[in-house]
């Protein structure tokens, strides 16, 4: 056998051979087996990816990794026949468009006949033949080789197209890790144990939580990174396996920081492994002469999970959307830095552009790029080497490819200190090892490179290092004064086997630094995540930046920053100065929040520190959209004098048909339009028509916010039976977090009621903002609350841990209980405090005992966060609407004891006329669209934006005002009788009535609003 990979069959797999040989011949007819054979035999039992697998695509049956398989009912020579015709002229055609076809195969789903790509067979395999006589590991293995090698056949040429490569290099990942995991490939076992906890401790702080962190995710990664190397190794002539593993390789083209020593995935130290050979064996199949594809984007994109990919706030972004932004702001010799620059996209489309416009010798100085995520920063720098190319390697000798591991916000930094001699940060040696040490630095202009001094700097304190490990007295030379109590650590990490990868992580540390004051134009697709999204730690780190960058805009706003807010703020700090004022541009793929969320607000108005004038922004229409996100594309411009609009455009699909927005070549229309930034008293939004805005209404402040009813399983339950006193209740299946949906599980809490009898007295209806509809409430949510009369019947000691709960002295007296109600309540106050334990023990490193910090709250307190709770009570009237949405939705509730909830807003009325009359206007049509050509009126979140508009007070002698309150409660009626109403031609009719009301409504909402 060519390869000497040892292929591991799966968990069940005899079991589930047998399975699909018996349930195939059931399967009637060439359709039903094909789609049989492709879920069952290779994405169940093989494990291919369904996504990469084409069923059914250009008129093929199935194709791939560049092998097209044919499926007939049967096998005889008549179908034989056909089917090597049909895959001739499929081949033919996938070959025209560029496609690379290795093997040709005929199937029933149990005989396969291998073909090469001039029709000539090689060999037939057929599965129930093969699977009669198995009953040994050996045989089976054998059998599960086979089926491998049918579907990744060996001693071939392939073209590394990622319709072929990606596939291909993802399944022998697999059979790679299941050899680490059966003992069968060696690894050593100190340096993986030391890289690994290094890496888990950065990816934590990085992700936010430790979800995704395991050993098979890390092993995963480190067979990419290897996959990265030989690939760049093989495109550049390069043949030795050594030579690629220890870098002379690319340091022999010049190239002197691809594979870096002490980095995260070195986890081999010897480099005669066969895991090398595997991996070697397989990219040698690829003729990489003429390699087009992205491989390493895609390669990424594989390995990344969809799970980590949301945590880290990473979209991947197609090229065609990204050449756009390189188009507008690359030129032939400005300097560019991609912040985040993920796989390298942005870098590539900029060093092609570059290279275009005739900038042949100095790009390494003009495009750079940072990632925190080490494997991103392996792929962008295999990026960056392709996109210069052979010839242009030629040319440059003690090449440093300006791609860093590097947290490009400078969280580390005070933004006052960024122009003082000497840096300091602190290094966290953690978990590893429990030592932290600072590490001061300054940069002495020798006629060098920063880069290149603060390479050699540190690779001369290895050095010093690693001579005086057994040094007693160290006698520190004076270049490192600053540094001597870091250099005395690391000798005792190195002493006890520990020293990883610091090394490597001080040398990028710090380069965001030294490129302050020296970019052109930054650009790039920040990561989408927002600032609640993040950990604790890494919210640490952020809240500076929101300090230092006057970014505050309203109590509850912070939270909702996206991670591109602090790339903004941050991205000024890199821009070249002229006469102490920056210059330059900053452009970025962004979320559409950036036009109306408040997060927002100072940065449309300037109020944040060194924010300015927006030059271009392009709204990217959603049938174009390729993110899960509303998106567009915003360019800042520090040269730009302030001007009554902006000028931009609309990128909408042209076609009238549905198109693959992932593709790098898809032909879209451009519309041209000026942009405004509408202001009210306090909020402001981007929109295509100009707005004049009044003062706020009077409203505004009297409606508030419902409380934090959350976690939801600790409150939100399902009565299942009815007693004297008490109700029979569960935890509601949409919030149990074993029956959960996506959407409505948030965090880790596992607590949950379980047929368990609670106090009646403690049962409320909870109005949700998805409880109201226009004129109307459905009452569906109850929630178990330690409360009785608008008072919590609780008393709370913080002095323990967890925190824990007793009941008040006086309730069972005020309250007349008698033996059953008290035992009731006892039995609740056992559950509060269960309920504490699990809140404290999900909070984790964001719960803190500490008294006055914010992060200290028991759940409890987080319930009556703000008072927002407490402060609810008895009322006549009161008028809701929900606080996110596509549209406001708003009813009036008469005198009822219900509670609201965060996700609505609530104000009270006494007088009956002024309820129905605000919610009137807040239901109408007219109200939304002025909030949504203002911009004001965000796809998601509508809070007090409604208020931006002047709504006036009511007034009783006023008609308008009057007609709208007879309307309002006229349709609250209908609502209430079509709610109500079995018959269908009622209902229409009461709807058509209901249309009418609705339309006299909003044309006196117009008046009112324009009187």
């Amino acid at each position: 056998m060519i390869n000497q990979l040892e292929y591991i069959y799966p968990d069940n797999f005899e079991s589930n051979i047998k399975e699909y040989l018996k349930i195939l011949p059931t399967k009637k007819g060439e359709l039903n087996k094909r789609a049989y054979m492709v879920s069952k035999l290779m994405v169940n039992i093989m494990g291919i990816k369904p996504e990469f697998i084409g069923f059914e695509e250009n008129r093929n049956d199935v194709y791939y990794a560049g092998i097209l398989i044919e499926t007939k009912d049967e096998i005889n020579k008549s179908t034989r026949e056909k089917a090597l015709e049909e895959l001739k002229r499929y081949k033919n055609t996938r070959e025209e468009n560029g496609y690379t076809v290795s093997k040709l195969i005929v199937t029933d789903g149990n005989i396969f006949e291998v073909y090469n790509t001039n029709e000539q067979k090689e060999y037939d395999f057929i599965l129930n033949h093969e699977i009669k006589d198995q009953n040994d590991d050996y045989t089976l293995n054998n059998l599960y080789t086979r089926l491998y090698l049918l579907f990744n056949p060996k001693g071939i040429k392939l073209n590394p197209k990622i319709d072929i490569i990606i596939p291909r290099l993802l399944d022998l990942q697999n059979e790679i890790l299941k050899n680490i995991q059966n003992n069968k490939i060696n690894i050593d076992n100190l340096e993986y144990a030391i890289k690994f906890d290094e890496w888990k401790n950065y990816v934590a702080k990085v992700l936010g939580n430790n979800n995704e962190i395991s050993l098979e995710f890390y092993l995963r990664h480190v067979i990419i990174y290897y996959y990265s190397l030989f690939i760049v190794g093989k495109v550049l002539g390069e043949n030795n396996t050594e030579n690629i593993l220890n870098g002379s390789a690319f340091e022999a083209k010049g190239i002197m920081n691809f594979v870096e020593p002490d980095n995260f995935f070195d986890i081999f130290v010897d480099k005669n492994n066969k895991f090398f050979l595997y991996i070697n064996e397989e990219i040698d199949l690829y003729d990489f002469s003429n390699i087009n594809d992205d491989i390493f984007r895609v390669l990424y994109e594989s390995v990344i999970s969809p799970s980590e990919r949301h945590n880290l706030g990473e979209f991947y972004t197609p090229e065609w959307l990204a050449k756009i932004l390189v188009d507008d702001l690359v030129e032939k010799d400005n300097v560019i830095l991609d912040p985040a620059c993920g796989s390298g996209t942005f870098l590539k489309l900029s060093i092609e552009r570059k290279k275009n416009l005739g900038s042949n010798n100095n790009i390494p100085d003009q495009v750079i790029g940072f990632d925190i995520n080490p494997l991103a920063v392996v792929f962008s720098k295999a990026n960056y080497i392709l996109s210069l190319g052979k010839d242009y390697l030629k040319q440059k000798l003690d090449l440093i490819i300006p791609v860093f591991l590097a947290d490009s916000l400078m969280t580390y930094y005070k933004r006052s200190s960024l122009n003082a001699d000497i840096q300091s940060v602190t290094i966290d040696f953690n978990p590893i090892a429990n030592i932290k040490a600072e590490f001061d630095y300054s940069y002495v202009d020798e006629g060098n490179e920063p880069i290149i001094q603060l390479n050699k700097y540190i690779e001369d304190m290895k050095i010093f290092v690693y001579n005086n490990l057994k040094t007693v007295s160290i006698n520190v030379p004076k270049k490192f004064n600053y540094n001597s109590d870091l250099i005395k650590k690391l000798i005792q990490l190195v002493n006890n086997k520990k020293d990883g990868i610091w090394f490597y992580v001080l040398k990028n540390i710090y380069t965001p630094y030294y490129f302050r004051n020296k970019i052109d134009v930054v650009l790039g697709n920040p990561p989408w995540l927002t600032y609640r999204e993040t950990s604790y730690e890494r919210q640490h780190d952020l809240d500076s930046i929101y300090d230092e960058y006057n970014m505050k805009h309203g109590s509850q706003n912070k939270a909702n920053v996206d991670y591109a807010g602090f790339f903004i703020a941050r991205s000024s700090e890199y821009l070249k100065r002229k006469n102490k004022k920056i210059t330059g541009k900053i452009g970025f793929v962004i979320t559409r929040s950036i036009m109306n969320a408040s997060q927002y607000n100072g940065l449309r108005t300037k109020a944040w520190v060194n924010s300015t004038n927006i030059s271009n922004l392009i709204d990217i229409d959603n049938s174009i959209n390729p993110f899960r996100k509303p998106s567009c594309i915003i360019v800042f411009d520090f040269n730009l004098k302030k001007c009554k609009y902006i000028n931009g455009s609309l990128i909408k699909n042209s076609a009238n048909k549905k198109i693959d927005v992932f593709s790098n070549n898809i032909d879209y229309d451009i519309i041209n339009k000026k942009y405004y930034i509408n202001a009210s008293e306090n909020e402001s939004a981007i929109s295509d028509k100009p707005m004049n805005f009044g003062k706020n209404s009077i409203y505004k402040s009297i409606f508030k916010r419902g409380a934090t009813i959350f976690p939801r399983p600790y409150f939100f339950v399902d009565i299942l039976k009815e007693e004297e006193y008490a109700y029979l209740i569960k935890t509601m299946d949409k919030y149990n977090p074993l029956t959960a949906d996506k959407r409505h599980k948030k965090g880790n809490y596992s607590f949950v009621w379980n047929n368990f009898y609670a106090l009646k007295d403690l049962i409320y209806n909870i109005i949700l903002g998805e409880s109201i509809e226009n004129f109307g409430i459905h009452l569906h949510d109850k929630a178990v609350l330690p409360v009785m009369d608008y008072t919590f019947i609780i008393d709370e000691n913080k002095d323990t841990i967890p925190y824990t709960y007793s009941i008040k002295n006086n309730i069972y007296e005020t309250k007349n209980m008698n033996t059953i109600q008290n035992n009731l309540l006892k039995n609740y106050i056992e559950k509060l405090n269960e309920i504490e334990e699990d809140w404290e023990k999900n909070r984790g490193n964001k719960f803190t005992t500490a008294k006055n910090d914010a992060n200290s709250m028991s759940f409890i307190d987080w319930l009556n966060y703000g008072n927002k709770l407490l402060s609810q009570h008895k009322y006549n009237y009161m008028v809701v609407y929900n606080t996110s949405g596509t549209r406001i939705r708003s009813a009036v509730v008469e005198n009822k004891n219900i509670l609201v909830d965060y996700t609505a807003f609530y104000a009270y009325f006494d007088d009956k006329n002024e309820a129905y009359y605000i919610c009137g206007i807040l239901n109408s049509d007219y109200l939304i669209n002025q909030l949504k050509n203002s911009g004001i009126l965000s796809e998601r979140h509508i809070v007090k934006k409604p208020f931006q508009i002047g709504i006036p007070k009511y007034d009783k002698n006023n008609d308008i005002h009057n007609n709208i309150t007879l309307l309002s409660m006229e349709l609250h009626k209908l609502k209430d009788k079509i709610d109500n109403e079995s018959n269908k031609e009622e209902i229409e009719n009461l709807n058509k009535e209901f249309k009418d009301k609705y339309n006299e409504l909003n044309a006196y909402v117009e008046k009112c609003l324009n009187n």
